[in-house]
């Protein structure tokens, strides 16, 4: 119970940080991109549950949204934090695909 209610204050506070953010502000947090950009994960639900909580927001949020995906269709090289976090992602999902022991060299062929 301990650690839910710490999960639940470090997202209250989060929240109050960021209800003092400017556009400009949120163009700069990684996981507002991931908001913006991707369309599931705890980046979502975390600024969805931002955009329900703080609806004086808004306005600033569609600016800040709009910002970041005119920089995204503009700027086609990622930042190098968003690759690695990409690769990552792709790195976890093949390991999470494959049972270990069905890989090549355990169960004897050659690819």
């Amino acid at each position: 119970m301990v650690s839910r209610t710490k999960e639940v204050n470090l997202v209250v506070d989060k929240f109050q940080e960021y209800s003092h953010y400017s556009a400009e502000d949120f163009v700069e947090e990684s996981s507002f991109w991931n908001w913006v950009l991707e369309e599931a994960g705890a980046d979502h639900d975390f600024w969805k549950g931002f955009v329900e909580a703080y609806p004086a927001k808004a306005e600033v949020i569609k600016q800040a949204r709009e910002k970041v995906l005119q920089l995204n269709t503009q700027e086609h090289r990622l930042p190098g934090d968003r690759v690695a976090n990409l690769w990552a992602k792709i790195n976890l999902s093949m390991a999470s695909e494959l049972p270990s022991e069905a890989s090549p060299a355990k169960a004897g062929t050659n690819l």
